[in-house]
């Protein structure tokens, strides 16, 4: 019997705590700080980042940046079997604008889901 493959992640594992519920179809919700978010890449399928809307949204935020986290974050991840390792990569599929706002601002602090 082979010895079971190590894995190797592109960025640790929240702690349990963090997981805020798992739906029916294995997804969680989860809650990250913003430091944490803007580590994971966009994906490279999204759609060209479009800064006029982006700016719109920056421009609308009335409670500051903390309004930002008010729609989860999707965020995928699977694993890429090489050749001794599996690696997970995870990749920012959705809010990528509100992802941009939270990377240049100064206050990364916030919590995420």
């Amino acid at each position: 019997m082979d010895p079971p493959v190590p894995m190797r992640r592109t960025a640790p594992p929240p702690p349990p705590k963090a997981f805020l519920f798992t739906f029916s179809d294995g997804s969680i919700l989860r809650k990250i700080s913003a430091r944490d978010l803007v580590k994971i890449p966009i994906w490279k399928g999204n759609r060209i980042l479009d800064h006029v809307h982006k700016d719109a949204i920056a421009k609308s935020l009335k409670q500051g940046s903390k309004s930002l986290d008010l729609k989860p974050f999707h965020i995928v991840s699977y694993p890429v079997d090489e050749e001794d390792t599996t690696e997970i990569l995870s990749f920012v599929v959705d809010g990528q604008h509100r992802y941009s706002i939270i990377k240049e601002s100064d206050n990364q602090d916030l919590m995420c889901w």
